[in-house]
């Protein structure tokens, strides 16, 4: 698709010169009118052939791509709703595939860690999974943060850390 959109802006640029080459001016009346109407086609000359040669036109091609076709860069919000309403009728399992999704979009988000280790550990059991998950979070999130989820985990450990409620707004 890029290689055709390229080679279509090219044939613009080259028709847009030829109809500029073309223009009626009378030279002797109007001189500058001439030279801008020639300077003008050549112009396009040149940008057509950039497009066509150089990675120029590829970043043009980026960038009517990244506004006419933005396919792939969506990245959708982190919804915590649904893998709360799971925890709520216990449905673990599917609480952590919506955990799961979340962190394929946002691999730095602490809710996400946190939603998962609850589930894990809280709901499942799973002690040894939760740890992995906790060290593999201490690794993801960012550094001001880790200490949040460090005092989270010892709250599971403890049996005093809150079900997760991020879609409850205070």
């Amino acid at each position: 698709m890029h290689v055709v959109l390229k080679w279509l802006l090219v044939i613009v640029l080259v028709s847009a010169a030829g109809w500029l080459f073309h223009v009626r001016v009378d030279a002797e009346a109007e001189p500058y009118r001439a030279l801008a109407y020639g300077a003008g086609g050549l112009a396009c000359i040149v940008v057509a052939a950039g497009f066509a040669i150089v990675p120029l036109g590829n970043w043009a091609i980026g960038l009517i791509d990244m506004i006419f076709m933005p396919a792939g860069t969506y990245t959708p919000p982190a919804l915590y709703k649904l893998p709360e309403w799971y925890i709520s009728q216990g449905r673990y399992a599917d609480a952590l595939v919506e955990y799961d999704k979340i962190q394929k979009h946002h691999p730095r988000d602490l809710a996400a860690f946190e939603g998962r280790l609850y589930v894990i550990y809280t709901c499942m059991g799973d002690v040894a999974t939760a740890e992995s998950v906790f060290r593999k979070g201490l690794r993801r999130v960012a550094k001001d943060r880790r200490e949040e989820l460090a005092a989270y985990m010892d709250g599971l450990r403890m049996g005093t850390a809150p079900v997760p409620s991020r879609s409850v707004e205070a």
